[in-house]
Parts: structure tokens; C-alpha cells; sequence
């Protein structure tokens, strides 16, 4: 079960290293510029995080009944589809969803 445990922390980090350097190189430039006093460090985590999360979709269960939009009511035990991907690179939420701007 240690193997277990081990695999499955480290995927999601794994994966976001990965699009973090990939989203950063892609902005081209000295990439120095995304890391100078704290602040700018953790801003660009924060975007590298919303830009190119490591898991787009994951799922989860309804511990209780609730309506999530009119009509659409999720009963206990039913699975639910996050779409983190998506909600991350809403245009109601991101003034420019697509843009990579820490």
C-alpha cells in the first residue's frame, strides 16, 4: 500500500511541474520575469495552477440532495463531474480565460 500511496501523490505533481515549466517557456521572453519578489513568485503559481491544472476533470460523490441549477437536482450518492479545466477558463470568472497573466 506504500507503493499505492506513493504513485498516487506524486501523479498530480508530476503533472503540474510538467505544465507549469510548459506554460511559462510558452510565454517566451526571460521567464525571470515571473519570478522576482515573492509576490510575483506566487502569483505565477497561482496562475500556472488556473492556466494548466493537472487533473481537468475529476469526480465526486453528493453526500446530500441539492438543486444546482434550476431543475437539475443531485441526489445522495449520485456522481458528480467537476470540471476544473472548464471553470478555470471561464470567461465570467477570467476577464481573458485564455491569456497566461499572473
Amino acid at each position: 500500500s506504500a507503493i499505492l500511496l506513493l504513485n498516487a501523490g506524486h501523479e498530480a505533481t508530476v503533472h503540474q511541474t510538467g505544465n507549469a515549466v510548459r506554460s511559462i517557456l510558452m510565454q517566451g521572453g526571460d521567464v525571470s520575469r515571473f519570478f522576482g519578489p515573492p509576490e510575483a513568485t506566487a502569483a505565477t503559481v497561482e496562475e500556472c495552477l488556473r492556466f494548466d491544472a493537472p487533473l481537468h476533470m475529476f469526480a465526486r460523490y453528493a453526500y446530500q440532495e441539492i438543486e444546482v441549477a434550476p431543475g437539475i437536482v443531485v441526489q445522495p450518492g449520485q456522481t458528480i463531474g467537476l470540471l476544473l479545466g472548464m471553470a478555470n477558463h471561464d470567461p465570467r470568472a477570467f476577464a481573458d480565460p485564455l491569456a497566461f497573466r499572473p
